[in-house]
């Protein structure tokens, strides 16, 4: 998740024209707060990408600052312009929907 979200942030700075160093300052930021939340455990990757996706930190840059939520938005809404922030961003939305379905097994039919 840690390197999908970098992967993700780095493209969209580069998309709005904002500073590497800006985006790596925001993914520092992104990853202390939820390593602190999840109190370390990082084993849990898919809980690790909600609460990256559900942080107030914001990317400053532009004249808007932008959540991570704004941003994985973007890379949907960019689809096929720009791969480079599809692919990252579907990484961290098969995380976020694995929390949000449920999948049948063969019992449950």
């Amino acid at each position: 998740v840690h390197a999908a979200v970098r992967a993700l942030i780095n493209a969209y700075c580069t998309h709005a024209s904002i500073s590497p160093a800006v985006g790596d300052k925001f993914a520092t930021m992104l990853e202390n707060e939820a390593i602190a939340f999840l109190d370390s455990n990082l084993d849990d990757v898919d809980r690790l990408a909600q609460q990256l996706w559900t942080s107030c930190i914001e990317l400053k840059g532009t004249a808007t600052p932008h959540e991570l939520s704004f941003i994985l938005n973007e890379a949907i809404r960019q689809d096929r312009k720009n791969e480079a922030m599809l692919r990252p961003a579907a990484q961290l939305v098969h995380n976020l929907n694995r929390l949000c379905v449920t999948r049948r097994t063969d019992t449950d039919a």
